[in-house]
């Protein structure tokens, strides 16, 4: 009788503890979260006893929170029209700020286009009595034309160099706009006779903007598209230009009808205030783009701040170096103007780099001390350029680079490195004197960009292009 009872006991006491678990697993309900990534709409389900999801109308999403169905739906599409899918979480931070001086500076130029559209049609005789349509057709096809032969030609001399100043040659295709929207507007303050070549001008440099702008379009936009989908960033940037474009109508008819009623120096004031804004929100837009490779300028605030941190001492190791800035901090400090602000370069080396020279030249430049084998072929020493701090035709002291045909841009990065540690041992005296030297400070230098950030792997040097092919002839 006993037994039993215990049994009875210990069947009882399980058959609790089965309760009780089975109610916690009631009470611990799973939750399933729907977001729409595009439109940024979520909702939040659960699931019944008979394992069908429900809504749960105790939904904490950040739409259900505004409480107005209607501002949910508006919220919803201005976000699939306007923003790319998965923002925030997907695109790189920036992004929205980037948009609105985008917006701005958009703006600023729709106005501007509108006084310069208006003097362009005064110049050719419109409202003017004695002018005919022939004349005014004459004076858009020569304008056109001189447009298009500068395509052409601005095209073919520098198309290959965009690729290394993205952010450079995107301000500079701004600025030339703004030369171009400049010398439509004057066109009329100046003699008849000046008037077609100052409009072909204004129409040259809107050209030559096209080409620079649209060429450096892409790289920006794959920038923007990292997480994400770079026809939707292109579609979405096309939806903000759209819709800045039909905003710059409005505005530009309420202005263009006060034109005539205003003084042309505040007509002037408020055009150069406008094309200040516009060259502001410009540099402003390329502030926020941080691209994670090398060019030339970014290549030499790395360096820079490399050497300068660089103890005294034989030892090389890494820990012995501070760590290098970030693409985001590089962005804030790099110069976006040509010929402005390349000091960084300057702290290290005057001596100049000759990079992806013909290999004539280069032999000329080392001064016929090329390191050969013994087999009479170049030697490479294990990489994929030859380097020699030889003399220019002026006798001016220099470094030249010669690449392999199949130098990656790693190869081409490394190639910088050693020929600043050549440049600094010309002009300072430095204790490098052979390849291990470099090869002891290449490799800190490796890790910490990398570390920081750096794609070494994606570097963009300006080059003249010629690359070298060995081929063994037996005799």
């Amino acid at each position: 009788m006993s037994s039993f009872l215990v049994r009875l006991i210990i069947v009882s006491l399980l058959l609790i503890q089965c309760t009780e678990c089975l109610s916690s697993d009631n009470k611990r309900r799973l939750d399933i979260v729907s977001t729409n990534r595009n439109g940024g709409h979520t909702k939040v389900f659960h699931l019944d006893a008979d394992g069908n999801p429900r809504v749960d109308p105790s939904s904490s999403s950040a739409t259900a929170k505004r409480r107005i169905q209607g501002l949910q739906h508006i919220s919803s599409v201005i976000r699939s029209t306007f923003l790319p899918s998965g923002y925030p979480t997907r695109t790189p931070s920036g992004y929205l700020q980037y948009s609105a001086w985008s917006w701005i500076q958009d703006l600023s130029t729709q106005l501007r286009s509108v006084l310069a559209t208006q003097r362009v049609l005064e110049g050719v005789g419109v409202g003017r009595e004695g002018a005919t349509a022939i004349s005014a057709l004459m004076n858009y096809l020569v304008r056109d034309g001189c447009g298009m032969a500068a395509n052409l030609l601005f095209t073919s001399g520098w198309s290959t160099c965009f690729r290394t100043d993205i952010k450079r040659w995107r301000l500079f295709a701004d600025t030339i706009l703004d030369v171009g929207i400049t010398c439509e507007v004057a066109a009329v303050l100046v003699p008849q006779a000046f008037f077609l070549p100052m409009i072909s001008i204004g129409n040259i440099c809107k050209s030559i903007c096209g080409v620079a702008a649209g060429a450096c379009g892409g790289a920006i936009n794959l920038h923007w598209a990292k997480g994400s989908d770079i026809s939707d960033i292109n579609a979405k940037f096309g939806a903000q230009h759209t819709c800045t474009g039909a905003l710059g109508l409005v505005f530009a008819a309420l202005f263009a009808r006060s034109v005539n009623q205003t003084k042309p120096t505040v007509l002037w004031s408020l055009y150069f205030l406008l094309t200040f804004i516009h060259i502001f929100a410009n540099t402003r837009c390329m502030k926020l783009i941080s691209f994670d490779y090398c060019n030339n300028t970014r290549l030499d605030i790395l360096l820079a701040e490399f050497f300068s941190k660089r103890r005294d001492g034989g030892d090389t190791n890494e820990s012995l170096f501070q760590k290098l800035p970030t693409p985001t901090e590089v962005s804030r400090t790099e110069s976006l103007f040509f010929g402005v602000g390349d000091g960084h370069r300057g702290l290290l080396t005057s001596v100049p780099f000759r990079f992806g020279v013909d290999f004539e030249e280069f032999h000329q430049a080392s001064r016929g001390n090329l390191p050969m084998q013994s087999d009479g072929t170049v030697e490479f020493d294990s990489e994929k350029y030859i380097i020699t701090a030889g003399m220019t035709k002026r006798n001016k002291k220099c470094i030249a680079v010669s690449f392999l045909s199949d130098a990656s841009p790693r190869d081409v990065t490394k190639a910088y490195f050693h020929a600043m540690c050549l440049a600094i041992q010309i002009q300072k005296g430095d204790t490098l004197h052979s390849l291990t030297d470099i090869q002891d400070l290449w490799n800190p230098f490796e890790a910490l960009a990398t570390k920081a950030g750096w794609d070494l792997d994606k570097t963009e040097l300006r080059s003249e292009g010629f690359e070298l092919t060995l081929h063994s002839n037996e005799s």
